[in-house]
């Protein structure tokens, strides 16, 4: 057995001897002077952000493959973090995050700072290596506390040159969106009041951040009922930067309720430019944040409004009526105008709020259903991670699926519900052979008191029953005019016969659905059919006329619209819902 082990050794060991050069009859060929090979080409490369924030953003589709020119309004998500998202990981720069510091930006000023000198280096050289390689992109606002990017305008074919430059994590659109529309005791705030100090100083330690259309700030729902100094500040109070001191004389100063005021609109101003009567001056593109149609001002009442002993409203007493946080603070952050409300204002604005050190932002504008090529959703991300409370509405579209604004799982998003906030009135009609009916419906506006005729929209000259044209003068003078709702929006079916010279409106759901108490034109009444409508009294008359009345066929008759009682004492604030059809 021990010589079978060694023969097999030894001939192992003959056979390492035989593979060493020179051993045996031959040697191994030497290696040749050079090797020389083919340089290999990729199919396709591909590159990802680096930061967590540019992982995360997404471009919107619906801006690439287009082959026009077209100057189109951008917002580019450069590959770094905000400085309210920044983390840490860069060599040398701490964290600035404070979901990460537990500090506010405010109070890290060290790192904020060496962090900030920083970002604006990555962001200049991204900018210029967009600009040499697209020469007619034009680089506009810089965004470095929130949403780490820019606007810009670029040619709409040049999107995919964009997303091939180093540094650039997404290029998504600076897009329009519109104002979008709500009580204290609905929602049970009323039962914490007093635990927080009472009514007048409930959540007086809070800074609500309302980027919207802009305040009017001699409102009684912004007046200071002794409130102490407010926790931060100082901050911008502009009004009177447009052209609101030509019609109201001095600038209003803030005080502490409504704390401060700014005006966000350097994009809308650049693309579109202010109307008439929107405080705004063309020639140096400032506005003022003064509300030129009180959508802001109705959605600042309602979070934070102060308490109002008597609220009259068409001479009417609605009784005392105050916001969800009577005692908080109020910022107005103004970013819309006629036509709406820029991303890239919104960004700027969210930017402001953070560097404000607020605590909560109450945002009702539509967009980001997709919060991730959403570059004002982005910013809402900026403003999570600096420990401020976004909230924002769901909007009114529903009730199908993915029909929500603002899905980001950072953002709190309130769907559209509806309130006990109701001011009711009943219509009254008498047909000529004498059958009266009474409906229950709701309205803020005067009544009419005498008997007025009534007409059927479609019965009038252009017109149809929606109400959809604007009346010539004359062709409805002194006449009650049935609008059926849907389509264009209800404020608009009554300014539309208004200016036939109606004397009110009747508006009606062909369906049962919600009234809604919006400030109309004219006097006006919202009704809805329902399977209970019968007439009150039967009398001779016209046989039609013995057939329980429809909502979509009101017979020639009579109104008298008579106001009962508005609304319960408790009731929120009585300015009209923003419009929706």
């Amino acid at each position: 057995m021990h010589r079978q082990r060694f023969a097999a050794l030894v001939a192992a060991c003959t056979l390492v001897m035989a593979l060493l050069p020179g051993a045996g009859q031959t040697a191994l060929a030497e290696d040749p002077p050079q090797f020389t090979a083919t340089p290999l080409t990729p199919d396709s490369t591909f590159s990802s952000a680096k930061s967590p924030t540019g992982k995360i953003a997404q471009t919107d589709p619906a801006l690439l493959g287009r082959t026009d020119s077209s100057l189109i309004n951008v917002m580019i998500k450069y590959d770094y973090d905000a400085t309210a998202s920044y983390a840490g990981g860069v060599a040398g720069l701490e964290a600035t995050s404070p979901s990460v510091t537990g500090k506010k930006l405010k109070n890290n000023k060290t790192a904020v700072d060496a962090y900030e000198t920083h970002a604006k280096q990555v962001s200049s050289q991204i900018s210029s290596a967009i600009t040499a390689r697209v020469p007619s992109a034009a680089i506009n606002q810089e965004y470095i506390t929130a949403y780490g990017g820019v606007s810009a305008q670029v040619p709409a074919n040049s999107v995919a040159d964009l997303l091939k430059v180093d540094g650039v994590a997404a290029v998504q659109s600076d897009s329009l969106e519109q104002p979008l529309s709500d009580a204290t005791e609905f929602i049970g705030a009323t039962g914490v009041w007093p635990s927080l100090g009472g009514q007048d100083n409930a959540a007086s330690n809070v800074v609500v951040g309302v980027i919207d259309t802009g305040i009017w700030p001699e409102h009684p729902s912004f007046v200071d009922h002794d409130l102490p100094p407010p926790p931060g500040g100082p901050y911008a109070c502009q009004f009177g930067d447009g052209s609101d001191t030509a019609h109201l004389g001095a600038p209003f100063a803030c005080n502490r309720k409504l704390v401060g005021a700014y005006a966000k609109t350097a994009g809308y101003m650049a693309n579109v430019g202010a109307g008439a009567n929107e405080f705004c001056n063309n020639t140096t593109h400032q506005c003022s944040a003064r509300d030129p149609e009180g959508h802001g001002t109705h959605t600042s009442s309602t979070a934070a409004g102060d308490r109002v002993d008597s609220a009259m409203l068409y001479g009417v007493e609605r009784g005392p009526v105050s916001g969800v946080a009577p005692g908080a603070r109020v910022i107005m952050y103004r970013v819309c105008l006629a036509a709406g409300c820029f991303s890239s204002d919104s960004v700027a604005a969210v930017q402001q709020a953070i560097i404000d050190d607020i605590d909560v932002i109450n945002f009702s504008i539509s967009g980001g259903r997709n919060p991730y090529s959403d570059a004002v959703e982005q910013a809402f991300l900026s403003a999570f991670h600096a420990g401020i409370s976004v909230n924002a509405s769901g909007g009114n579209s529903g009730p199908a699926a993915a029909t929500v604004d603002h899905g980001g799982p950072w953002v709190t998003t309130v769907g559209a519900s509806t309130s006990n906030r109701f001011f009711t009135s009943t219509l009254h009609l008498t047909a000529d052979g004498g059958a009266t009916f009474d409906k229950a419906g709701v309205t803020v506006t005067n009544g009419i008191s005498t008997a007025t005729s009534v007409v059927l929209a479609q019965t009038l000259p252009s017109e149809d029953a929606l109400c959809q044209t604007k009346l010539a003068a004359g062709t409805a003078t002194g006449k009650i005019v049935a609008c059926q709702r849907g389509t264009n929006a209800r404020v608009d079916k009554g300014f539309n016969v208004a200016a036939g010279g109606a004397a009110g409106m009747i508006l009606y759901n062909p369906i049962v659905q919600d009234v809604e108490t919006d400030n109309h034109w004219l006097p006006a009444i919202h009704v809805s059919r329902s399977s209970t409508d019968t007439p009150t009294s039967r009398r001779p008359g016209p046989r039609g006329l013995r057939r329980r009345p429809r909502a979509t066929s009101w017979p020639r008759s009579h109104l008298a619209v008579h106001r009962t009682t508005s609304s319960s004492p408790t009731s929120p604030h009585p300015a009209s819902r923003c419009s929706r059809v």
